[in-house]
């Protein structure tokens, strides 16, 4: 079984002693398994969606996105990464925009009820309508 072993060494009336303490850990690794599994299955399907997906935090802060977003945006990860936090990224995505205060002020709504859900088309200045 997959175990965890911790050792000590202490003196005591001029004996030296030592101590062991094993933990069997099949239990974490079947959970690390089971973890592992999930985020696979969640990043495929995330991946394997025709929209493009960009994941926000309860903080502002962009927690995933699936390479359809990059494509649609035009982005790179580094570009994405470069325009963290939040804000900065929605100011570099507007600027693509035909509208860019409506594309803003569906993102604030957004932020102020993050339970609703938005279906709304997007315009860029290149001619693309999504």
């Amino acid at each position: 079984f997959p175990m965890e072993l911790s050792l000590s060494m202490w003196d005591a009336g001029g004996r030296r002693h030592f101590t062991a303490v094993v933990r069997d850990v099949s239990a974490r690794r079947a959970a690390d398994a089971a973890l592992a599994r999930s985020h696979a299955l969640l990043a495929a399907t995330l991946e394997a969606t025709v929209d493009a997906v960009l994941a926000v935090d309860a903080q502002a802060r962009i927690s995933g996105y699936n390479a359809r977003l990059l494509a649609l945006w035009g982005a790179t990860p580094a570009q994405l990464a470069d325009a963290a936090p939040l804000g900065a990224l929605l100011a570099w995505a507007a600027e693509r925009l035909e509208d860019p205060e409506a594309f803003r002020s569906a993102m604030r709504a957004l932020r102020t009820t993050p339970d609703a859900e938005r279906h709304d088309v997007v315009r860029f200045r290149d001619g693309r309508v999504v």
